[in-house]
């Protein structure tokens, strides 16, 4: 039995391949090396020891094999590479899979596929309370963001959890999970500054033909009343409405805690969704996306969340300078969301 994996933003796991048995060569490829012996030294750090020269990597221009696997896939990994128990890795040598990757985007994308080849890890589908994927073996298949660095974050603790957990199936949740007492709030909708810095964004339709509304309620002293709506008549597929609003957080604890809480109302959602995110961004590179988590996706029974909350966990003290909240709406038909009595709390 053989048996390959396949990582980009969407993973795939697949067995009984064909290739001949005088293939494995034992070459690791350069750039790929340091990747691997860090690996190696991870493991060495938790009890776990591996050879380097049971396994071989390629940069290739194309897969060894070339049936059973999305077209976008970037790299394949084998545990049992043509049954000799010898371990193999493949990544597509184009710029999306490889050369336009972040240091810590390719050790992130190596330690998944070196899971599998050295760990003979599976995919698994399992969250953390706040619904970010419990491992770095997460997969797209199982209804995951598994574009992997996006959860393996810049603050040491949370990249210890990842590797703790990657070596060891049974690593308990990390601790940060667990930071619920209340330091002080940093938004508060009410404020005046806040309610006027919303910006809208339209995604998906450059002739800007969708027609959506963003709306805000000031009058009553509480807090203003946020409404993204559509009248449904976007291009197909689908555009997206976009309403964010960015703040400054500062002089927090290292690997606080930041939740949000809100009143979201969803009408008329038929057919499309909507999201809540929190980002946070370094005000030197405010463009920049440092850690994304996606929220609400499907309405309830009765189309209304009291209360709603969304997490972002372990902040970075030394980085966390601008955190962005926003609300997405993306529909075909009539429809709208209605925002009100949101609070942003700090915790340690």
């Amino acid at each position: 039995m053989k048996k390959a994996t396949l990582f980009l933003f969407i993973t795939l796991t697949f067995s009984q391949l064909t290739c001949t048995k005088d293939a494995f060569t034992g070459f690791i490829h350069p750039e790929m090396r340091p990747f691997i012996e860090d690996f190696i030294e991870e493991g060495k750090k938790r009890g776990v020891e591996f050879d380097i020269e049971d396994i071989e990597s390629f940069l290739v221009n194309e897969f060894s094999v070339q049936e059973g696997f999305s077209e976008t896939a970037c790299g394949l990994g084998w545990y049992d590479y043509e049954n000799t128990g010898r371990r193999r890795i493949e990544v597509l040598n184009i710029d999306r899979c490889w050369g336009n990757r972040s240091r810590i985007e390719k050790e992130n994308f190596m330690f998944h596929e070196l899971g599998h080849a050295f760990l003979e890890r599976d995919h698994i589908g399992s969250t953390l309370p706040n619904e970010y994927p419990k491992s770095i073996m997460c997969s797209t298949d199982q209804g995951l963001d598994c574009s992997n660095f996006t959860i393996y974050h810049d603050t040491e603790p949370m990249r210890t959890y990842y590797l703790d957990e990657l070596f060891n199936e049974n690593t308990p949740l990390p601790e940060y999970t667990n930071k619920n007492e209340y330091i002080r709030t940093v938004f508060k909708g009410e404020a005046q500054e806040y309610s006027t810095n919303w910006e809208l964004f339209i995604v998906g339709d450059p002739d800007n033909l969708s027609n959506f509304q963003f709306s805000q309620d000031t009058s009553s002293s509480g807090t203003p009343t946020l409404t993204l709506s559509t009248d449904g008549s976007s291009l197909s597929p689908p555009a997206s409405a976009v309403i964010v609003n960015r703040f400054d957080v500062t002089d927090i604890a290292s690997c606080s805690n930041l939740k949000a809480f809100s009143n979201i109302r969803a009408e008329g959602m038929t057919d499309g969704e909507f999201q809540v995110g929190l980002s946070l961004r370094e005000r030197t590179t405010v463009d920049s996306l440092n850690r994304f988590s996606l929220g609400l996706k499907k309405e309830t029974a009765n189309g209304f969340y009291e209360n709603y909350l969304h997490e972002l966990y372990c902040l970075s003290s030394e980085k966390t300078d601008v955190v962005s909240i926003s609300f997405t709406l993306e529909s075909t038909t009539a429809a709208s969301i209605t925002v009100d009595n949101l609070l942003i709390n700090l915790y340690e």
